[in-house]
């Protein structure tokens, strides 16, 4: 996904739901940050994780019928939209909303707040299917990401010591191999 079918989305999910604030986080929210990604692995998901600013999951799944996958959204544009809620990336840290870097994009009315970096790798890392697993190792290849800051975070995740034992060898493998 470019930065202009991510506004797409934006577009006419803010038409769909009339928010005109949503999070972007999985692979997406990498936009946020590098608006056009050298490495295809950061950017080719078509597919952009919404989370209205409401966070109503009924709008999460206004979104995912009107311009989810296999929609005519997705037909015409080759990329969709996937609504989802607060509880979708259960591996991100405690405040990673708070820690959102917000963009507005003034001619389509929509701010954008992409799920910051460290937070995005995390959740991947704690998902840990393989497309994520490429995506952190593209990720950390970038150099916008620092082990340090993904060790302190990854005490903030929600979830079982043996999860977040994997998540930090996890982490420290792909630092090892940079």
């Amino acid at each position: 996904m470019t930065l202009e079918q991510l506004k797409k989305v934006l577009r006419a999910a803010r038409e769909i739901t009339k928010q005109d604030e949503f999070y972007v986080i999985g692979s997406a929210a990498i936009l946020g940050f590098i608006s056009s990604p050298e490495n295809h692995v950061l950017s080719r998901s078509i597919e952009a994780d919404l989370i209205a600013i409401s966070g109503d999951p009924d709008l999460a799944d206004l979104l995912s019928v009107m311009i989810g996958e296999l929609s005519p959204f997705h037909e015409k544009h080759d990329v969709y939209a996937d609504g989802v809620t607060f509880e979708t990336p259960k591996f991100a840290p405690q405040g990673w909303q708070e820690r959102a870097i917000s963009v507005h994009y003034k001619e389509i009315g929509v701010t954008a707040r992409f799920m910051e970096l460290h937070d995005l790798l995390l959740s991947k890392l704690g998902a840990g299917r393989p497309k994520d697993l490429e995506f952190c190792q593209a990720l950390v290849a970038t150099g916008y990401v620092q082990q340090r800051q993904l060790t302190d975070l990854a005490e903030k995740i929600d979830c079982a010591e043996g999860q977040r034992l994997q998540i930090r060898e996890r982490t420290a493998r792909f630092f090892q191999s940079d």
